[in-house]
């Protein structure tokens, strides 16, 4: 068997996030032969594939940070496409800090605190976002 050769032409968001950040992201473990500290990027595939994990509308893996350096170009988004763009990276942004004060046991979504959350800039960023995305909007 000999493999085929392709070249990317993917639309992708990158999140930086060491390899053991993106383990804990997804509540996994992380497997003794791996080095958690190597630098690299949460990926979210913005043109297809099922979506892997509630919190993305694409589908999302782990690429350490060569790897995607080597292999991604930015993108100039203009006019609508980079408001679209924008309206995505904040509703992320405002997903996050959500998450930070909820958890889920037994199948339930709970909100509660955790560790030293500062609730006051919690809202602070959701306020932020929300009218961000409200001005994007006009």
């Amino acid at each position: 068997m000999s493999p085929e050769v392709f070249e990317s032409h993917k639309r992708v968001l990158k999140y930086p996030m060491t390899r053991l950040e993106y383990i804990n992201y997804r509540n996994w473990e992380l497997p003794e032969d791996e080095d958690g500290d190597d630098a690299g990027y949460l990926v979210e595939y913005l043109d297809g594939g099922t979506p892997n994990d509630e919190r993305h509308a694409g589908y999302i893996s782990w690429t350490p940070k060569a790897q995607f350096d080597n292999g991604y170009t930015p993108v100039e988004l203009v006019g609508s496409r980079a408001n679209e763009a924008k309206k995505n990276v904040l509703f992320r942004s405002m997903l996050d800090a959500i998450e930070s004060f909820t958890y889920k046991a037994d199948g339930k979504y709970y909100v509660g605190l955790k560790g030293d959350a500062d609730v006051t800039g919690l809202v602070g960023s959701l306020i932020s976002g929300a009218n961000e995305i409200s001005k994007s909007l006009k």
